[in-house]
């Protein structure tokens, strides 16, 4: 059996103000503001933060029909996973204008990118990396503790 990793500790060194009816699902910090994907049943967001005030400058209503997720850049675009309905959708980073759903297997969870790719998590021990352009599966990885 193997033994747990330790806990690291944390140190809270400040606070910002949030809208406490907004449930973070993905989170980027990108050119002094945050890009916020927030997931409630019908009533799923992407907005645009002023991290110091807490004051939304932009937002977009996401579809009742999607529970939004996790969120990353990718160039001039903003790609954002939706929960269980197997899409992800892209808006212009700059208008919030949306562009296109690009549809992917199985559940969204979180979001990131590399220089190359776009790795989806899925909620499983599975990284999934993705061609940008088209969210195909390019391979994944298998994340693992103690081997």
């Amino acid at each position: 059996l193997a033994s747990a990793q330790p806990a690291d500790t944390y140190q809270v060194v400040h606070t910002y103000p949030h809208d406490a009816q907004a449930f973070t699902q993905g989170l980027i910090y990108l050119d002094g503001h945050l890009y916020e994907s927030t997931g409630l049943n019908g009533h799923s967001s992407l907005r645009m933060d002023d991290l110091e005030t807490g004051r939304i400058l932009q937002f977009q209503d996401v579809p009742s029909k999607y529970f939004a997720e996790g969120l990353t850049e990718w160039g001039s675009t903003l790609v954002q996973l939706t929960w269980k309905t197997h899409v992800a959708l892209v808006y212009d980073r700059f208008s919030f204008r949306f562009l296109r759903t690009l549809p992917f297997p199985g559940e969204g969870w979180g979001l990131t990118r590399d220089g190359a790719h776009l790795i989806l998590s899925d909620g499983t021990a599975q990284l999934r990396f993705l061609d940008p352009a088209t969210f195909r599966e390019v391979r994944r990885i298998t994340v693992k503790d103690h081997g």
